[in-house]
This record gives C-alpha cells, sequence and structure tokens, in this order.
C-alpha cells in the first residue's frame, strides 16, 4: 500500500506420505489490504495476516498477507503439516516495505520502529504468534504495517514502519523441502500432486493413492 510494496508470501514444497481415508484441511490464504480510516485497524489478510493502521483514511497502510497451509488430523494450528508464510504490510513513510514471508525465518520490515519476521519457535516483535502476525491497535503510534501471517507470524511495525514476514514451516517427516522467500504477490495458492503408493497396484480409487508432492 502507499509509496512501497508490501512483503511477498513465501513458496514451500514437500513430500509427505498420507493413506487412504485421511482428510486433508486446506487453508489458502488472502492477500492484506488497505486499512481505511484514521486509527481504524484493518486489512488483515484472511488465515493469520494483521491488522496495520493509519493515521488518515488516505489509502496508505497495509494489513500483512495471510499464511496458506494444509492440516491433517484436525483443523488445529497443531495440525499444520506444511505452511507458507505471508508477507508483512507497508505503509507510506520513507522506505516502509514489508518484511517477505517464508523461509525458516521471515524478512524483517523496514523503516523506524519495524516488525521483525518470525522464526521456526516464536512470532515477530510486536505482537507475532504461533499462526498470527501482530495486530495494530488504537494506542500505538500509527503508520503500522500489519504483520505477516505463517508457521509464527510476523510482528507489526508500532510506528512508522513495515510489518515482517511470517514464517514457513514443514513437519520433520517430510521429503524434499525447499524454502523460498519472498515468492508469491496476491492471495495464496496451494498445489497438490499426488501418485501411487507402492502397496496400491491396480487401485483405482482416488482416495486410495498416496500423494508425494505438495506445494504453498
Amino acid at each position: 500500500s502507499g509509496s512501497y510494496p508490501g512483503g511477498l508470501g513465501g513458496y514451500v514444497t514437500g513430500g509427505f506420505s498420507v493413506t487412504p481415508g485421511q482428510t486433508l484441511n486446506i487453508y489458502v490464504g488472502g492477500e492484506g489490504t488497505v486499512a481505511n480510516g484514521s486509527y481504524v485497524p484493518g486489512g488483515a489478510g484472511w488465515n493469520g495476516g494483521g491488522n496495520g493502521q493509519s493515521n488518515s483514511s488516505s489509502n496508505v497502510v497495509g494489513g500483512g498477507g495471510g499464511a496458506s497451509d494444509v492440516r491433517i488430523g484436525g483443523t488445529a494450528l497443531n495440525d499444520r503439516i506444511i505452511v507458507g508464510g505471508g508477507g508483512g504490510g507497508s505503509t507510506n513513510n520513507t522506505n516502509a516495505y514489508g518484511g517477505d514471508g517464508g523461509g525458516l525465518i521471515g524478512q524483517d520490515g523496514n523503516a523506524n520502529s519495524f516488525g521483525t519476521g518470525g522464526t521456526q519457535s516464536a512470532g515477530g516483535n510486536y505482537g507475532g504468534s504461533l499462526g498470527q502476525g501482530g495486530n495494530a491497535d488504537g494506542t500505538m503510534t500509527p503508520w503500522n504495517g500489519g504483520g505477516g501471517g505463517g508457521y509464527y507470524g510476523g510482528g507489526v511495525s508500532i510506528a512508522h514502519g513495515g510489518g515482517g514476514g511470517g514464517s514457513s514451516y514443514t513437519d520433520p517427516l517430510a521429503s524434499n523441502v525447499v524454502h523460498t522467500q519472498g515468492y508469491n504477490a496476491g492471495n495464496g495458492l496451494v498445489i497438490i500432486s499426488y501418485s501411487q503408493g507402492s502397496g496400491c497396484a491396480g487401485c483405482t480409487d482416488p482416495a486410495a493413492l498416496n500423494y508425494d508432492s505438495l506445494a504453498l
């Protein structure tokens, strides 16, 4: 938003073994939007993006982008097996870029009092947490870029800066993992491809097929 772009979302691929009858819960992250209004937090992208905040009604501050993820065994955050981190929101202040999402550690925002990136064990400063980017609130000095969603969300800027990007993640049992930070603009995307498991010769039921690649 404003003169400087928000951070790009991360991209991650990995292979997983699944069994017939398992349910995949797929969450596709939403792009962050503009936080309209004076001291009115808003703009959070769906699935964990954090709110940004402006001191005017102009289109100058953005919320963080939401993460994309897949969950097996339930719909809780701890059921996520792969996560693509969202980018942080920007502001109209000088060089107040949002940090890119993705990688094991999301990128920090830029300019004064920027939000930091989420990691594999903690959310970014300020306010990032498991699955959630930091949110601006009305008590902060405004021009706050929202934190990006992720495995751990990026932090919100507390004054005049860009939000941090969220981190990506794969379950420890994943194979062929590749992380790319700052890859995707706009809404998230989940791509699933699969191959037949070795114990399923001649299967025709799609539910009995194993997939071997999943990318966010």
